[in-house]
């Protein structure tokens, strides 16, 4: 009988900690994907920032502000201060600064898709994609793709606790299966995984500083422990330009020379490790891990080389299961023993001390996630797929607006009123758009603007009504240009077109579903009752944002819910409402954030 006690007693324990391990695991994931979510605004709006060259300067200026007024803190913050230990604690002016302007030299670099050997040329400009890449919008993609991979444990995950929950058994059976005694060893677990998430945050920000091309950047490069072909900046200054400096080839089997004058300050700190040293000093663990595959130089940025961004989400999984079998066995052994063991205020503290290092680990998730996505999906491990995706949703979202400006002059014709216009100012027409919101409604233009003259004519609005199928009288039509061409010169230069938009795009106390239906008719030409993709292909390339038949078949298969291949009145409603323009959410309600007033004559020219 006492046995039989015994082993049901066993099994409620087992029952009641796989239940603490799950709980802890979903709750983890669920704060990771509010905290991936807060990673996709900050990225959002640290993109749109990017493309503020003026804003740019201002956060260069602040920080070389701050450096002189804080020359001595700032020469140490990194290396000794507690906030550096502490990255979930960077709330500082500085470092917000310096986390902008390194956000902007990583985009920089993505842009340039730079090759992995020397002499590391950027890809050519025609091949790449444009400066106006939503580079943020890449980054929340995969960052969704890496927490699913995160959930999705891994057999090698199961393994390394598995090992480690037999090296634990083996060590209470050392210690006779002593309570007390097991408590603080368990406690020192969770202060070794502490310093650990510590040491792993700090590195994968080394790594991410790497890959930034700046001079600043490189300085930090060594903190990674590689060999780098010499301090550029010293050599530069005592001997002058241009001074050439020899290195690996690729391989390691060659030489090259490379002026110094051009490494100081536009190549990223990964370009200069020294790959025969690195081959050379390279540790037998290091072998017997990765192989004798040849690395190149980003690879060596990582842990484990080619094997590190896998090696990564392995330790963040194990991260999360093993907050969840510790506070299982600190809730059900080691914390009810704690409270034997010692008075109330031995027992607080005990509670502290346990508590402390592993709500700290889950509490700082946000940062490490982020930096994780960074490192994992930049250089050699862009993800080319996303890269498409994020290019065909900028693509769409151009298309949208466009019919949304064909759908505010159809009815603003048929309705026989179109607002008034404020008249344009010689020195240029100030409005409440952002930067990137002038340069999206911009290219809209360009879309109406057939001859590429910068000036849409009387007879290209009518050519596109025409393509489109949107039936419109020639008095309706020259009511339309009659109210955009402000200064009357009988065509629509792109300052009107914007003023008119910003007016325009307000709430015009239509639904959506109104608006659907109105657009939806321009693409089914047949009057199916459905769009093909055909028929959807034809209306896009009226505007030459430039799709393509595979983009259209993807956008076709995002929308198509039902799966019969074709796309239905509700499933395109749920286009627009996706990429309806935002300027006109933010405009109708004035909560615009991260928003400031552009001459539109000195962002497109007059």
């Amino acid at each position: 009988a006492g046995e039989g006690e015994e082993l049901e007693e066993l099994f409620e324990n087992v029952h009641f900690a796989l239940f603490f391990i799950m709980v802890f695991f979903v709750f983890q994931v669920l704060t990771l994907v509010k905290e991936g979510m807060e990673n996709e605004k900050e990225w959002h709006d640290m993109d749109l920032t990017c493309r503020n060259e003026a804003h740019i300067e201002k956060v260069n200026n602040t920080i070389r502000e701050k450096q002189k007024q804080h020359k001595v803190r700032t020469k140490v913050f990194r290396k000794h201060s507690f906030t550096s230990l502490l990255p979930n604690l960077r709330d500082t002016e500085i470092e917000l600064a310096e986390d902008q302007l390194l956000f902007f030299e990583l985009r920089e670099e993505f842009l340039k898709e730079r090759d992995v050997d020397p002499p590391f040329k950027p890809t050519d400009i025609n091949n790449r994609v444009g400066d106006d890449f939503n580079f943020g919008r890449y980054l929340s993609i995969c960052q969704g793709m890496s927490l699913a991979h995160i959930i999705e444990v891994q057999y090698i995950t199961w393994i390394l606790i598995a090992s480690f929950a037999v090296f634990f058994y083996l060590l209470s059976l050392a210690v006779n299966v002593n309570l007390s005694v097991l408590g603080w060893i368990w406690c020192a677990f969770a202060w070794m995984a502490f310093f650990f998430n510590l040491k792993f945050e700090n590195h994968l920000m080394h790594v991410r500083e790497a890959f930034a091309g700046s001079y600043r950047s490189a300085k930090r490069a060594n903190k990674l422990g590689l060999p780098l072909i010499g301090d550029f900046s010293d050599v530069g200054r005592q001997y002058g330009s241009p001074v050439f400096v020899e290195g690996s080839g690729p391989n390691g089997e060659t030489t090259y020379l490379m002026p110094i004058s051009s490494l100081d300050l536009s190549l990223p700190a990964w370009t200069r490790v020294d790959m025969k040293r690195y081959m050379d000093e390279r540790s037998c663990f290091t072998r017997c891990i990765v192989g004798k595959r040849q690395p190149h130089r980003q690879n060596v940025l990582f842990w484990l080389e080619r094997q590190g961004p896998m090696f990564y989400f392995v330790l963040l999984q194990m991260n999360l299961i093993f907050v969840g079998i510790y506070f299982a066995l600190l809730f059900l052994a080691f914390l009810p023993q704690a409270y034997k063991d010692y008075k109330m205020g031995g027992f607080l503290g005990y509670l502290i001390f346990a508590v402390f290092p592993i709500v700290w680990i889950m509490g700082n998730k946000k940062h490490l996630l982020a930096v994780l996505t960074e490192v994992t999906s930049i250089g050699t491990l862009r993800r080319p797929q996303v890269v498409s995706l994020v290019l065909r949703e900028e693509k769409t979202a151009r298309v949208v607006r466009a019919f949304i400006v064909l759908y505010k002059m159809h009815r603003a014709s048929a309705d026989g009123f179109v607002k008034a216009v404020k008249q344009p100012k010689t020195d240029g027409i100030e409005r409440s758009f952002s930067h990137v919101e002038l340069f999206e409604v911009g290219k809209t233009f360009d879309a109406f603007d057939r001859s590429g003259d910068g000036r849409i004519s009387y007879e290209e609005l009518r050519s596109t009504m025409s393509s489109l199928g949107v039936t419109m009288s020639e008095n309706a039509l020259q009511k339309v240009v009659a109210q955009l061409d402000t200064d009357g010169n009988g065509e629509i230069s792109k300052e009107e077109f914007l003023e008119w938009y910003e007016s325009a795009i307000d709430d015009d106390g239509h639904s959506m579903h109104e608006r659907a239906e109105f657009l939806f008719k321009l693409f089914d030409r047949d009057d199916s009752g459905e769009i093909t993709i055909g028929e959807f292909k034809a209306a896009l390339d009226v505007f030459n944002i430039g799709f393509t038949v595979d983009e259209i078949g993807d956008l076709v298969r995002e929308l198509d819910e039902d799966g019969n291949g074709v796309i239905g009145i509700e499933e395109f409603e749920e286009l627009l409402e996706k990429y309806y323009p935002k300027e006109s959410q933010c405009h109708s309600t004035n909560d615009r954030s991260n928003s400031s007033t552009f001459s539109s004559r000195s962002s497109f020219g007059a």
